[in-house]
């Protein structure tokens, strides 16, 4: 054993070493640790013992206010009682004017005739600008931007000429001082109304206030016509009493503007008595096709010029052409 003992006698000498090592090590270690990590002492404080204690704990003691306290901590971040809130200003907005309180366009424009749809888009009038006519939707710009159509009614229009409203009647409504007058326009007698121009009262279904067509349109062929002159240009007088007759409203196909489909119309009335059936698309004039909304107004235009007329139509689908004499 003691044999045994003295041959490994240099590893207990080894360890032993390492011992002392490590311990030495240690105590080096802790010196220059405290040597170069000084902890610096905290700064004095003002406050009292009441204010330190509660700066420590975090709690307010009983004998403090406690509205007192969160008010100079500024807890919420509120509003001191001097600071007053700013004053709301109220815009108040001016009631909306009447059509009727509307003043009266004076630029050279004669209304000869709305049509109007439920849809105010859809709605349309006949304008005589400068002795040629036009078609006016809402939105569209007349006179080269002086004026834009905003609404249209039964029997007048409204516009927008420099951010201002005005109105622009039918030309047998207007009053003397403020028409401009038209061009072989028919002059009719009125009386003075003081109130706002009322749309007509619908017609009952009185047999004796409906329009007789017999004298003036006769049936020569199936899709021929013949026309007395003098009915048709005493019907195409008043433009707003044929929209009552049927709803005018733009054909559109794959984006393009094909002519005019005519919906709603009623029996007896002068397009059932010239052919024209509800849903009937006009696409074309004496052979010149309806490719924009002005050239719609050709139709208006020939009925009353024309002693000859070809109106190419599609129904259900299928090309039809009416013939008119006009006589």
């Amino acid at each position: 054993m003691s044999a045994l003992f003295k041959k490994y006698f240099w590893a207990v000498n080894l360890a032993f070493v390492a011992l002392l090592a490590w311990m030495a090590a240690s105590a080096v270690s802790s010196i220059a640790g405290a040597a170069l990590f000084i902890v610096p002492e905290p700064p004095k404080s003002n406050t009292d013992g009441e204010d330190a204690a509660i700066l420590a704990t975090g709690r307010v003691s009983g004998e403090l206010q406690a509205a007192t306290t969160l008010a100079e901590r500024k807890v919420f971040d509120l509003a001191t009682h001097d600071e007053e809130p700013p004053d709301v200003v109220v815009e108040e907005t001016p009631p909306p004017q009447q059509d009727g309180d509307l003043q009266e366009s004076e630029l050279p424009i004669d209304l000869m005739g709305t049509l109007v749809h439920s849809d105010a888009e859809t709605s349309m009038a006949t304008l005589s600008i400068d002795g040629k006519n036009e078609l006016a939707w809402v939105g569209t710009s007349l006179l080269d931007g002086q004026a834009e159509v905003v609404a249209i009614a039964p029997r007048h229009i409204i516009v927008k000429e420099n951010a201002i409203l005005k109105v622009v009647k039918l030309w047998s409504d207007k009053s003397p001082e403020s028409a401009p007058g038209r061009a072989g326009a028919p002059g009719i007698p009125r009386a003075v109304r003081p109130t706002p121009v009322r749309p007509r009262p619908v017609q009952t279904s009185d047999a004796s206030s409906k329009p007789d067509y017999s004298h003036g349109v006769k049936k020569t062929g199936p899709y021929d016509y013949e026309l007395d002159k003098a009915m048709l240009d005493q019907q195409l007088q008043d433009l707003s009493s044929l929209g009552t007759q049927a709803r005018v409203v733009p054909n559109y196909r794959n984006g393009k503007y094909e002519g005019f489909k005519l919906v709603g119309v009623r029996p007896g009335s002068l397009y059932r008595s010239i052919g024209i059936r509800s849903g009937d698309v006009i696409k074309s004039i004496n052979g010149r096709p309806i490719d924009s909304p002005n050239k719609a107004l050709e139709l208006f235009d020939q009925l009353k010029s024309s002693s000859a007329l070809n109106v190419e139509i599609e129904r259900r689908g299928q090309p039809k052409q009416l013939n008119y004499s006009i006589k």
